[in-house]
């Protein structure tokens, strides 16, 4: 066994710790700021292309279903903007039936009138929010 002097000469001896340079300092909390960037900017970019891809989807089908012209799409894509919002969302939105139904008004007199009155009929039909 080793006596306690050895011990402490032989920590005596070794050379001393290698010293953090400033660059190596920010490569490291770069790195990590980095990591923390990417784990919580994520889901976050992620919902924001699921909305824009679902919005787009749904002006594409009312585009070919109500015949509308490009600036009636574009109309449409600002009403439905500012109702849904841009995706970024921590909670759940929460819409009265009559926000909705008002919602849906807005939308038909962006429309021509026929086409209008059309997603009216439809959208009665399809979702009547109980009524």
């Amino acid at each position: 066994m080793e006596s306690f002097t050895e011990v402490v000469r032989r920590k005596q001896n070794r050379p001393p710790p290698e010293v953090w340079t400033r660059k190596d300092k920010l490569v490291v909390c770069g790195a990590f700021a980095a990591a923390l960037l990417a784990f919580l900017g994520w889901p976050i970019l992620n919902s924001v292309i699921t909305h824009r891809k679902i919005v787009n989807r749904r002006l594409a089908t009312w585009e070919t279903r109500f015949e509308l012209s490009a600036a009636e799409i574009s109309r449409l894509r600002e009403i439905e903007s500012r109702f849904h919002g841009s995706g970024l969302q921590f909670t759940a939105q929460t819409k009265s039936h009559q926000q909705i139904d008002d919602h849906k008004q807005e939308l038909s007199r962006a429309m021509n009138p026929q086409a209008g009155l059309e997603f009216i009929n439809y959208y009665q039909n399809k979702h009547s929010c109980g009524r």
